[in-house]
């Protein structure tokens, strides 16, 4: 769960700060025998129940490493562009080939990998980490209280 009542103003990365972060162990994100299929064939899904109205920041979701190199973005609120809410448990599909490069639009806004190795690696299991940061010059946030669950990787095509 992340549950956090200190505000997330602009430009704020401190994904590390009180209860904004989910941090897993490596898992099988795709089979071995399975990395020469196209990124685009999995995705990865989780259930959500967001408590409190969210708008602003992102729900970056990245492999373990500290640079970054390929992230996706869950920010549902920019839809409508007002607060998102969800009424209870609601599941959440994130194509693999979602995970991008930076650009100056920011994390995760750039190419995707060319390849599930490239993205992965050679095993195809690796640590996933959530995390809720305000990459923009927008409005923060002031609280946050939503859970998530079930995370796993599923072949979509």
């Amino acid at each position: 769960e992340m549950y956090s009542n200190n505000p997330i103003g602009t430009f704020d990365y401190g994904w590390y700060n009180g209860g904004r972060s989910i941090n897993l162990n490596p898992v099988q994100w795709v089979p071995q025998a399975n990395l020469a299929d196209p990124v685009a064939n999995y995705a990865l899904k989780f259930e959500i129940n967001i408590i409190k109205p969210w708008q602003g920041g992102t729900l970056m979701i990245r492999r373990d490493e500290n640079s970054w190199v390929y992230l996706a973005r869950y920010e549902p609120w920019r839809v409508d562009l007002k607060p998102f809410k969800t009424n209870g448990w609601t599941t959440v599909t994130i194509p693999l080939s979602n995970f991008k490069t930076k650009t100056n639009s920011g994390e995760g806004t750039g190419n995707p990998a060319p390849d599930l190795t490239t993205l992965i690696n050679s095993t195809g299991k690796r640590p996933l980490v959530f995390m809720l940061v305000n990459d923009q010059n927008v409005a923060g946030i002031t609280s946050v209280d939503m859970a998530i669950d079930n995370i796993r990787i599923v072949k979509i095509k």
